[in-house]
């Protein structure tokens, strides 16, 4: 059970007390709405900067030899997307209290470590390190640079640009390199003194701690302020005509992907329904995909449904031989056409159940899926887990189709193999 309590007006604290867990996880969380590759590609190298130190700790050295006198504690930054909603997590983890030999009390000082790293960043005649943000910007060049060595992702990717044509999901989270490049070191710390007083915030401790201890802590560093609500996400609307984008490039094997529209948003009734009818047509090994295009026609290599919810999109990803990427995407098709017209079986809709089912009480045995999947309550409004899986076992096989007889082919892409000139 998570409670909930707000540290000031603009700070929410989320305490998941759990303790069959031998570590407490902290993840801070903030929020920005996506709106021009400049602005999240700023968004994107903040955190790699802020890691590099602090004031307390101005080297990456020194907050090192800090997480080794917190028994090895393990510090981490990530930037992800939700829909078109840009997300900053900075994370630490360390063992309990009660494990330590010496007595220190470290959720005591674990929390301040990373409060140091966000509110009291290095930096000199108001800029960060030129030095620091140079390297990093390196660092993110070459991590989205090498999205072109994995063809599979490199084609879903290209597929959702082209589904999203003209929207802010059509953005990397990392950015583009053009605009990493313009980054210099006094345009960022800008960029961070606006973020950090207008970002909601989010604050997830799991596991067995004195929490309000942690909540002294927190009034000590956490400002207070107008802050900006959650970011509002909109469904991406269908086009009129459905449209074919081909790349070629030398390769040995072909890359298909069928982008769907699905307008049905988060709060909408057919939401679960939609969950399960993902899972009936392409979610795991008991779908419709898996078992007929892969196993029993052997058409791909490997075939998956993935939907990404609060945009209302859903992809096929597959990999094929080049002469059968016409026969792979009718099939596809008609599988996606036999879950609409409910030509699937009870093993093939009590399978996806169970499998999404066991999804969700395994997230019960992870401390950082645990604060993923409430950060995704809040901004999908779909309920803890136990809400989300009473819905998704109330979901009937009627549902299921209604779902799919909602959602329409928008785009198809073809990654395809580069013809020798003769």
């Amino acid at each position: 059970m998570t409670r909930i309590f707000k540290i000031n007006d603009s700070v929410t604290l989320h305490y998941e007390h759990e303790e069959k867990f031998k570590t407490v996880d902290i993840g801070i969380y903030l929020y920005r709405r996506m709106d021009n590759a400049q602005n999240v590609s700023k968004t994107a190298l903040l955190p790699l900067v802020l890691r590099q130190g602090c004031q307390k700790y101005p080297t990456a050295r020194k907050i090192s030899m800090e997480l080794e006198d917190l028994y090895g504690a393990s510090l981490s930054v990530s930037v992800t997307k939700r829909g078109e909603i840009q997300l900053i997590r900075l994370g630490i983890k360390a063992i309990l209290d009660q494990y330590c030999m010496s007595g220190q009390e470290l959720s005591k000082k674990a929390l301040p470590l990373l409060f140091e790293m966000l509110f009291r960043p290095l930096v000199s005649e108001n800029a960060f390190s030129e030095e620091i943000v140079n390297t990093e910007k390196t660092g993110l060049i070459d991590e989205i640079e090498s999205i072109i060595n994995d063809k599979k992702e490199y084609a879903m990717v290209r597929c959702f640009e082209a589904l999203c044509e003209g929207e802010a999901y059509a953005l990397s989270e990392n950015g583009t390199i053009d605009e990493v490049k313009k980054i210099n070191a006094r345009d960022l710390f800008s960029f961070y003194q606006e973020f950090i007083k207008t970002a909601p915030i989010d604050i997830y401790i799991t596991g067995d701690v004195d929490i309000e201890a942690a909540k002294e802590v927190m009034q000590v560093y956490l400002p207070s302020g107008n802050r900006l609500g959650y970011p509002n996400v909109s469904l991406s609307v269908p086009k009129k005509e459905i449209r074919y984008v081909e790349d070629k490039m030398d390769i040995n094997q072909g890359k298909l992907c069928l982008g769907f529209k699905t307008n049905i948003s988060t709060t909408d009734k057919l939401y679960f329904p939609l969950i399960v009818a993902n899972e009936v047509f392409g979610g795991g090994p008991a779908s419709k995909l898996f078992n007929n295009v892969r196993e029993k026609l052997s058409l791909c290599y490997y075939v998956f449904s993935r939907l990404e919810s609060l945009k209302g999109l859903m992809i096929v990803s597959c990999g094929v031989e080049f002469d059968k990427f016409e026969v792979a995407q009718a099939e596809i098709m008609r599988q996606f056409e036999d879950v609409k017209n409910l030509n699937f079986t009870d093993d093939d809709f009590s399978n996806s159940i169970l499998s999404i089912e066991n999804s969700l009480r395994s997230m019960r045995d992870s401390q950082r899926q645990m604060q993923d999947f409430n950060v995704s309550n809040i901004l999908f409004q779909t309920g803890d887990i136990d809400h989300y899986l009473k819905n998704i076992l109330a979901v009937t096989k009627e549902d299921v189709a209604e779902a799919f007889s909602h959602i329409s082919l928008d785009t198809v892409y073809k990654l395809s193999k580069k013809t020798e000139r003769a």
